[in-house]
């Protein structure tokens, strides 16, 4: 997957579909080619979801709305699946030190762009990657990965009216000092 980012003003309808087209449809695609294997084996099926499904910051709506979708469909095929002997794992991550950050909104990887998260907030790949085995590995039905993407599914849950206001302030600020 990658981030389209910008402003809904920003964007148009191609970024929204290329966005879709990779996070979305290539997930889907994914499992209707290994389903059959899947049920077979009785297998684990394990989705990458983000932060960003939970909360959505301004200049981010076509990732999270991406990142909803994948949420939707392990939720759904939670259920569904669950009859056919497959479990279904979906990872939550907060900031991992990966390349995604680096990658413009056509999916190029450039690597003249700096990525703006500090590197103290993000947790290491290698990490990222033990914790998902593991989850996947005890059929847990959800992993959120990293403090701060704990923090913020808990916020979103339970107060989605602080981070409305939070993130309404910032954008706020940042518009008015430009």
């Amino acid at each position: 997957g990658f981030g389209v980012g910008g402003t809904f003003e920003t964007l148009n309808t191609s970024d929204y579909q290329r966005q879709f087209s990779v996070n979305i449809f290539g997930t889907i695609n994914t499992i209707y080619a290994s389903l059959e294997s899947l049920k077979k084996s009785k297998g684990r099926l394990c989705l990458i979801g983000s932060g960003s499904s939970y909360l959505t910051a301004p200049g981010t709506t076509a990732y999270s709305m991406s990142k909803y979708a994948i949420r939707s469909l392990a939720e759904g095929l939670y259920a569904e699946l669950a009859t056919k002997g497959v479990s279904v794992t979906l990872i939550i991550p907060g900031f991992i030190k990966t390349n995604i950050r680096k990658t413009d909104n056509n999916g190029v990887f450039r690597n003249d762009l700096s990525d703006p998260v500090p590197e103290w907030l993000m947790m290491s790949s290698e990490k990222a990657a033990k914790k998902i085995y593991r989850a996947v590995l005890l059929g847990k039905r959800e992993l959120t990965l990293t403090g701060h993407a704990y923090i913020g599914v808990w916020l979103a849950r339970y107060f989605p009216g602080i981070l409305a206001f939070l993130f309404k302030t910032s954008f706020s600020q940042k518009r008015s000092s430009k």
